[in-house]
């Protein structure tokens, strides 16, 4: 019985695509990879037994030039990002513990130096507020406003007189209506569809609600349970 013969090692200079069955044809390229599909091209790629196919010289040279550009760059964003972070952490350090700690001390409100990078003189400041935050919810990796949680709040700012600090967007879903129809909605809101379902979307901006939660907690007002608040010391450049 004669022996089998061993499969031919593939060469690494070409580039098989994947899932072919069938010996490989070098194509003329990319053109001829990534030509306009035809009827007959069209269904030699879905096929299981698809003809095979393959990518040699400089073609297979610019194909794996840009996988590995592509690699990098996905790298390159994901260390830029962990660097980002790490920043922050650090900024979130020296501002919020070290420095205002020192000066705390040593009681300075304020104080110059000399940047040792532009040579121009600059102000520290020591300062003393309140960290506030509205209810959120957590959705994948990121926190998010938690709107149900956040109403009685709302009605909360109300009661204090602060109705007017909270931004109103009303938001009709309109579905796949015309875009003319969107633009008279609102426009026309006593004629509008019965079965749409307007809702009411409500926030407070970052620095507005600092302020007034500021100044109502110096007026000794309890506030909103749901309202997070904790003081923060930090030192502040002033720009000269």
């Amino acid at each position: 019985m004669p022996a089998k013969r061993k499969a031919a090692p593939v060469a690494e200079d070409v580039l098989r695509v994947e899932g072919t069955t069938t010996p490989a044809k070098t194509a003329k390229g990319l053109a001829g990879m990534f030509a306009a599909p035809s009827a007959n091209v069209e269904a030699a790629y879905t096929a299981d037994d698809t003809a095979g196919k393959a990518v040699e010289g400089d073609s297979l040279k610019a194909l794996r030039a840009l996988a590995q550009e592509l690699v990098e760059a996905e790298r390159t964003v994901e260390e830029k990002n962990k660097a980002l972070t790490n920043a922050q952490i650090a900024l979130a350090d020296v501002q919020e513990n070290r420095l205002p700690k020192l000066m705390k001390e040593h009681d300075l409100k304020k104080f110059e130096f000399t940047d040792a990078r532009t040579g121009i003189t600059r102000t520290i400041k020591f300062e003393s507020k309140w960290r506030v935050q509205l209810p959120t919810i957590k959705v994948g990796n990121q926190h998010v406003a938690d709107h149900e949680a956040r109403k009685p709040v709302f009605q909360w700012f109300r009661e204090q007189g602060l109705g007017g600090v909270i931004k109103k967007d009303v938001v009709v879903p309109v579905g796949l209506l015309s875009d003319e129809f969107a633009a008279n909605l609102m426009q026309a809101v006593k004629d509008f569809d019965s079965t749409l379902d307007p809702g009411l979307a409500e926030k407070i901006e970052p620095a507005t609600l600092t302020a007034q939660v500021t100044r109502l907690k110096e007026a000794g007002t309890s506030l909103h349970p749901a309202i997070k608040c904790e003081p923060v010391e930090r030192a502040k450049v002033l720009d000269k």
